[in-house]
C-alpha cells in the first residue's frame, strides 16, 4: 500500500536527513548546493558498500573541495555543477531516496546551516512530486554536459543605419503552426531569436504530418497526470524523457539545427477577447525549453516585444489557414 506521508522539521535537521539516508535500499539522488562532506561522506560510503547507488549534484566551488573523499568509490557518482554566472547558481536542496521518499526544504547540508532557522519537508510516496524532482535531477545532468560542450550563439541582426551586428546571445526556437486537414499538416519554422532585443532570423521551414500527436504528444502526457505508484511513475518518467530526446532528434534530423525550445503562437487573453473587453493579444508560448536555456528563454514572448516577434507570431498564425 503506497500511503502518502508527510513530515516537517525545524530542529535537528541533520539527524533526520542521516536517519532517512541510512534507510536506503537501492538508490539515493542528492542535489544540494553545499555539503559538509566529513559528516555525510562516511554514511554515503557505507551505503554504497551495501549496494546503494549514490549520485550527488553539487556546486563546483571551494566550499565543496572535500567532495574528493568520495572519488573513485564504486557506486558513487559525483557531479559538480559549474554556474555560467552567479545569477544561475545551482541552489537546489533536495534528495530522492529509493524513488519513494523526497527530502527538500531550505536546509543546505552544511554544518553552519545547523545554527540557522531552516526547514526540511519529508514526503513519502508522493510520486507525482518525486517524478518532477527526478526530471529536475536529469535536467541538471544535461545542463552540466551542455556547459562543458557549450556553443555560444550570437545574434547577427543589424538595426537600420547600423552596420554592426547585434552580437547578443541568441537561441533556436521551433515554432509549430496549428495542424489542419485529415493528416494534421503543420508548418514548422525554426527561428534564431535574440535574447536582449528580440531580433528574429528565420533559419528553416518544413511541413510535417501528425507532428503534434507523433512527436509532441499534445493532449497526451504533456498534460499533468496523476501518478499512483512507483511503477507508473517510472513509466511516466521514461516516456517523458524519451519525448525530450525525440524533440531534439527530430529538429536535428529535419532542420540540421540544435533546438533549444519549442512553442506555438497563441492568444493570451481568450476570455477577455471573447467577451469583447479587449482586442486579441498574441504571444509565442513555449511547450518545452531545454534546461540550459530555462533561465534565459521566457515561457511567453509577446508580440509587442519587437517587430520581429510580431512577424514570427503572424507567420505562424497564418500558416494554420
Amino acid at each position: 500500500m503506497n500511503e502518502k506521508k508527510e513530515s516537517v522539521y525545524f530542529e535537528n535537521i541533520q539527524y533526520h536527513i542521516l536517519r532517512n539516508l541510512n534507510k536506503a535500499k537501492a538508490s539515493i539522488k542528492i542535489c544540494v548546493a553545499w555539503i559538509t562532506w566529513d559528516v555525510y561522506a562516511p554514511h554515503l560510503k557505507k551505503l554504497a558498500e551495501r549496494g546503494v547507488r549514490v549520485e550527488i549534484i553539487y556546486n563546483n566551488d571551494s566550499k565543496n573541495i572535500r567532495a574528493n573523499v568520495l572519488e573513485d568509490i564504486g557506486g558513487i557518482r559525483l557531479i559538480p555543477i559549474n554556474a555560467r554566472k552567479y545569477s544561475s547558481l545551482m541552489h537546489n536542496k533536495f534528495c530522492i531516496i529509493d524513488d519513494s521518499l523526497l527530502i527538500t526544504g531550505s536546509f543546505n547540508w552544511s554544518r553552519t546551516a545547523e545554527s540557522h532557522f531552516e526547514n526540511i519537508v519529508i514526503l513519502q510516496n508522493h510520486f507525482t512530486l518525486i517524478n518532477d524532482f527526478n526530471h529536475e535531477f536529469e535536467d541538471l545532468l544535461h545542463y552540466f554536459e551542455s556547459y562543458k560542450n557549450k556553443i555560444k550563439i550570437l545574434c547577427n541582426s543589424t538595426e537600420d543605419g547600423n552596420k554592426h551586428p547585434c552580437r547578443s546571445h541568441a537561441y533556436h526556437v521551433g515554432v509549430i503552426g496549428a495542424p489542419s486537414g485529415i493528416h494534421e499538416t503543420s508548418t514548422v519554422y525554426v527561428w534564431k531569436i535574440c535574447n536582449v532585443y528580440k531580433h528574429a532570423e528565420k533559419l528553416s521551414t518544413s511541413h510535417e504530418v501528425f507532428l503534434n500527436s507523433n512527436l509532441l504528444g499534445i493532449g497526451d502526457d504533456l498534460e499533468e497526470e496523476e501518478i499512483y505508484d512507483k511503477n507508473s511513475m517510472h513509466e511516466t518518467f521514461k516516456r517523458e524523457r524519451n519525448k525530450i530526446q525525440k524533440i531534439r532528434r527530430h529538429f536535428k534530423n529535419r532542420h540540421n539545427i540544435n533546438i533549444h525550445a519549442v512553442g506555438f503562437a497563441g492568444m493570451t487573453n481568450q476570455n477577455e477577447y471573447h467577451k469583447g473587453y479587449e482586442s486579441a493579444e498574441y504571444a509565442l508560448q513555449m511547450m518545452w525549453i531545454d534546461m540550459y536555456y530555462r533561465k534565459t528563454i521566457p515561457y511567453e514572448i509577446h508580440e509587442w516585444d519587437s517587430d520581429d516577434i510580431e512577424e514570427v507570431i503572424q507567420e505562424a498564425l497564418s500558416s494554420a489557414y
